[in-house]
C-alpha cells in the first residue's frame, strides 16, 4: 500500500534523514510508506558521491530544529551554549575575519568580535568553571 506524500510530509521526512531516522522510525510516523518512497526522497537529498556521503555530518541542532523539536529561541539559546564552549576551549589562534557591520538578527545590535564575546561568556558562566 503506497501512501501519497504532501510537501509537509516529506519535509518532515526529510528532517528525520537528516538527523539519521532509519526507515523503520519513518514508517512508525508515516504508516504505509514503503521503502522506496523513503529511497526516493533519500535519493533527493543525497546528490553526493558514496564517499562524500560518509564524511558529511548534519547539525543535530538544526536537525531537531527542522524536526519542529525546537523552537527559534531554544535553537539560539543552543547555539550560544555551543559558542560559548568552543571560546572557553579553543586554543588560541588568530581569526582575520572582520565583523564590524554585522547585525545579530536576535539581539538587533552590532555583533561581538571573538575577544569580547569570550571574555563576557567566561565573566556570565565563572560560577561554573572548576
Amino acid at each position: 500500500m503506497k501512501i501519497t506524500l504532501s510537501k509537509e510530509m516529506k519535509k518532515t521526512i526529510v528532517a528525520m534523514l537528516e538527523t539519521g531516522s532509519n526507515n523503520g522510525r519513518i514508517s512508525l510516523k508515516f504508516p504505509g510508506i514503503t521503502r522506496e518512497q523513503i529511497q526516493d526522497i533519500r535519493d533527493e537529498i543525497n546528490a553526493g558521491t558514496p564517499e562524500t556521503k560518509r564524511k558529511l555530518k548534519r547539525d543535530h541542532l538544526l536537525g531537531l530544529y527542522l524536526q519542529g523539536d525546537l523552537e527559534i529561541y531554544e535553537l539560539y539559546a543552543a547555539e550560544y551554549i555551543r559558542k560559548a564552549f568552543q571560546l572557553i576551549t579553543q586554543d588560541i589562534g588568530v581569526k582575520v575575519m572582520k565583523w564590524d557591520g554585522f547585525i545579530d538578527v536576535f539581539a538587533g545590535k552590532p555583533i561581538e568580535n571573538d575577544g569580547e564575546l569570550s571574555t563576557r561568556i567566561q565573566n556570565q558562566y565563572a560560577d561554573w568553571f572548576d
